[in-house]
């Protein structure tokens, strides 16, 4: 499922659709792993400490990334460097944070591999890499470090309004996007925003 969902499923969605809606994919699955994670601290599988590890990986690292998509950016850049030192910092988190890993040696090898790879290959199968034309394609996204924007959101009002208007659409559309895949949740998504009945019909054309 995995080599059909990224080789060809998920290849074929990037091409068919905007940027915005891929970045808005990309947060999903962020979002799952994120919460896969937690469950796998509830359920004993990692240390508290560990969690921190990847809590702080997934949001400095992967949702940089997404924040920043569909820019690309060179080998040698900050960024990179910055991503592929989380991705080792994630690894070694796992590895020292799993417990009993002699005994569940199978398990945390399946684990590391769809959480610490699926989500980097994800995203690199969906960056425009290559594609010279789509690198001065105007955007509505910032390539600005995300710890830049937290202290700047904690600054500075007006970037904190920015900042808060932007996750309250960024929101709604996730929510849209969940309710019209999933018909069943619009009665709760309604009752946590009554203003998603116009961003709902709006989706839904």
């Amino acid at each position: 499922c995995f080599v059909l969902g990224v080789c060809w499923s998920w290849p074929q969605f990037v091409e068919t659709n905007e940027p915005d809606k891929v970045r808005r994919s990309l947060f999903g699955l962020w979002v799952l792993l994120t919460l896969e994670e937690w469950l796998l601290y509830i359920l004993g599988v990692v240390s508290l400490w560990s969690l921190i590890i990847l809590l702080f990986c997934n949001v400095w690292g992967h949702l940089d990334a997404f924040l920043r998509f569909p820019i690309v950016h060179d080998l040698d850049s900050f960024f990179a460097l910055k991503q592929l030192f989380l991705l080792l910092f994630k690894i070694g988190g796992y590895l020292l944070g799993f417990k009993m890993l002699r005994q569940n040696l199978a398990w945390a090898v399946l684990v590391l591999l769809l959480n610490v790879c699926t989500l980097p290959i994800i995203w690199l199968t969906a960056l425009p890499i290559g594609d010279v034309t789509s690198y001065h394609q105007k955007h509505d996204v910032k390539d600005q470090d995300l710890a830049l924007r937290l202290w700047r959101v904690v600054l500075a009002p007006t970037d904190r309004s920015a900042a808060m208007t932007s996750l309250k659409s960024s929101g709604r559309k996730m929510l849209a996007a969940l309710a019209n895949a999933m018909p069943w949740l619009k009665p709760l998504v309604l009752r946590i925003d009554p203003v998603m009945v116009r961003v709902l019909r709006k989706t839904a054309v």
